[in-house]
């Protein structure tokens, strides 16, 4: 039998969610906010705002909300700046932000030899 590329033979697969189920809540907007934070010059950008929101008010697509609040906050960054505020948000990340058992069930799956799998809608930048 062939398995999904990356699996060996006899290797179970484990699969988790990021957004509720790695952690508490949504980390988005923590993510987005956190890098206006740390560049506030690019606030001024948030006048496109409204657009979004009322798009989203109607057609309820939040694939489409989330990409136009990337590209609001985010728009026109290198990506070693992105890369870099990528990896500072990921390693902040801690228990209040975690849910419980998170980074130990994963532990285990990997000392199993598990094929780990994130699936999640959350987007792929962190």
């Amino acid at each position: 039998m062939i398995g999904p590329p990356g699996v060996t033979s006899g290797q179970r697969i484990a699969v988790f969610d990021l957004d509720g189920t790695l952690t508490r809540r949504d980390t988005l907007l923590p993510y987005l906010f956190g890098w206006l934070r740390r560049r506030p010059g690019r606030c001024w950008r948030l006048w496109a705002l409204p657009g979004p929101l009322l798009r989203f008010a109607i057609d309820r697509d939040r694939g489409r909300l989330k990409s136009a609040l990337i590209r609001i906050a985010m728009g026109g960054a290198a990506r070693s700046e992105v890369a870099a505020w990528s990896r500072e948000f990921v390693a902040r990340l801690d228990e209040r932000q975690l849910c419980p058992g998170a980074l130990a069930a994963i532990a285990e799956h990997r000392r199993a030899d598990d094929h780990l799998v994130l699936l999640s809608a959350s987007v792929d930048l962190y």
